[in-house]
């Protein structure tokens, strides 16, 4: 993976000429993400839409939903295939040997992960994301146990014009207090550029506040995303004991 890994290990606050160090958050864009074959062929063979489901309409503190579509990869041994969760035998050869490099323990990525967390105790956990015209993130923190996401971009191989939206909106400065803000209610605003062979990394905090404005583009159009999130092994071994318990 080319991740201009070496220019990163001053990730977030340190970066005085980041954007988004400027609003608080510990962050870094990589133009390029990855090797230009490398990433036209994920491009070109993104899961399929019938593999993805509509997103779950629940949202905590009465913030709106997430209008979007979501393919989760399962992250333990015997989980059912279900709609919208998948094993990698279901992906594509070029993706599932693209997720085995991301997790393997010798690859560049997961050291470089490793020394920007301070830990090696932590499990990946990989999501693509859909979005046609009209969808939406609203501004929201991700949960207290995301360590960091890094965000890869996929916008159509036909073409994505800016003003169809897409950007990863940073935010700071809230203006209340208020647990389910729209984005007027932040002072300082920055948009992450929805550009192909592109990707956003940021450490997880309780300011990191973000979101999607909503999607104009075309009908057959979609914002596609991978999200990758680095998760505490206590949380994941947490989770196969309730999964194991609710088999007995």
């Amino acid at each position: 993976m080319n991740l201009n890994l070496e220019r990163t290990r001053e990730l977030g606050r340190k970066d005085a000429g980041s954007q988004s160090s400027r609003l608080g958050y510990s962050s870094k864009i990589f133009d390029p993400a990855l090797p230009p074959e490398i990433y036209s062929q994920l491009a070109r063979n993104f899961p399929r839409t019938d593999l993805f489901a509509d997103a779950p309409g629940y949202r905590p503190d009465g913030q709106r939903q997430h209008r979007r579509r979501l393919l989760r990869l399962k992250y333990r041994l015997g989980q059912k295939t279900l709609p919208g969760l998948v094993g990698l035998k279901d992906l594509s050869p070029g993706w599932s040997e693209f997720i085995r490099s991301l997790k393997s323990r010798r690859s560049t990525y997961r050291r470089f992960l490793e020394g920007l967390l301070g830990t090696q105790w932590f499990d990946l956990h990989f999501e693509w994301h859909r979005s046609d015209a009209g969808s939406d993130i609203p501004p929201h923190k991700d949960a207290s146990w995301r360590r960091a996401t890094h965000l890869f971009y996929f916008p159509d191989q036909n073409g994505w014009q800016e003003n169809w939206g897409g950007q990863t909106v940073l935010l700071r400065g809230q203006k209340n207090e208020i647990l389910n803000p729209e984005f007027e209610d932040f002072e300082e605003v920055t948009s992450i550029p929805f550009k192909a062979n592109t990707s956003m990394l940021f450490l997880n905090s309780n300011d990191a506040w973000h979101g999607v404005k909503p999607v104009t583009c075309p009908e057959g159009v979609e914002r596609k995303i991978l999200m990758v999130t680095a998760i505490p092994y206590t949380l994941k071994v947490e989770r196969m004991f309730l999964g194991w318990k609710k088999r007995k």
